[in-house]
């Protein structure tokens, strides 16, 4: 296979995985609502003593702007999926953090999701799928690094 059709592969390859229809995974859920709730659920369980993430930390953590988290999480809040309370250390500072709703919701994708994962590697078999991630791993790396290399680039 020559390098021109390597790249359709590629490309064609990326799409389909795009296209795949995971709204039922997601249970009534966007993408950006679901990766939220894991990282608002994961951040209470490591920082027990916290009564939620705020605001700014969520949209460094997902690499967003504050703008685009805060659409996120009005929409997770009209759903009844988090709550939200002002810092009474600073006032300035708001928290957000899951409701009973939202980590029984959150709950219910990841079971979900665990399940498909479970039958796909069982379908693939353990060894490839130890190949796959480490070659995406790598994959992956290289994206980052050429795309870091073609924004210098231009600067």
């Amino acid at each position: 296979m020559d390098s021109k059709m390597l790249r359709h592969e590629l490309f064609m390859l990326t799409n389909k995985f795009h296209s795949l229809n995971r709204g039922n995974l997601l249970a009534g859920t966007s993408r950006s609502e679901f990766f939220t709730m894991e990282i608002i659920y994961r951040y209470m369980q490591n920082n027990q003593n916290e009564k939620g993430i705020y605001v700014s930390e969520l949209a460094k953590c997902q690499n967003v702007s504050s703008p685009s988290v805060s659409r996120t999480l009005k929409s997770m809040e009209e759903k009844g999926w988090i709550g939200r309370d002002t810092d009474p250390k600073d006032r300035r500072n708001t928290y957000v953090y899951l409701t009973d709703a939202g980590e029984a919701k959150k709950k219910e994708i990841a079971d979900t999701m665990e399940r498909l994962t479970e039958r796909v590697i069982e379908r693939m078999g353990y060894e490839k799928m130890k190949q796959l991630l480490a070659l995406a791993n790598d994959f992956e790396d290289a994206v980052r690094l050429e795309t870091q290399n073609s924004q210098e680039d231009q600067k």
